[in-house]
């Protein structure tokens, strides 16, 4: 199977008109999930740590405290090369944006 082009999973700067979408307009990414890339950034529970190491990671959780959450994904208002899950920004926990959402989810 190919990797899906960020047009056909994401909403990103050039087909989104600027604006966030319903999910569920896109196409599901490799594992079948919606909207995980672009429409809008999502928060992560993990807090951030600059500097993961030089060593190949996979998905890195930072330390156990901090003062500075991890966001990922990109968003309707940023280009393509954004909407990705190894973008990884952050700002405090308090900080409130329209392009910055969450996604509920729990374990079984």
């Amino acid at each position: 199977s190919t990797t899906p082009s960020a047009e056909k999973i994401a909403w990103y700067k050039v087909n989104s008109l600027g604006l966030s979408h319903e999910v569920g307009g896109k196409a599901p990414n490799a594992w079948g999930l919606l909207d995980m890339a672009g429409n809008v950034y999502e928060w992560v529970h993990d807090h951030y740590q600059a500097h993961l190491g030089t060593a190949a990671v996979s998905d890195p959780s930072g330390p156990a405290t901090g003062d500075r959450r991890v966001f990922r994904g990109g968003a309707a208002y940023y280009n393509a090369e954004h909407a990705r899950s190894a973008n990884r920004l952050s700002f405090a926990e308090t900080k409130r944006f329209t392009w910055l959402g969450f996604r509920c989810a729990r374990t079984r």
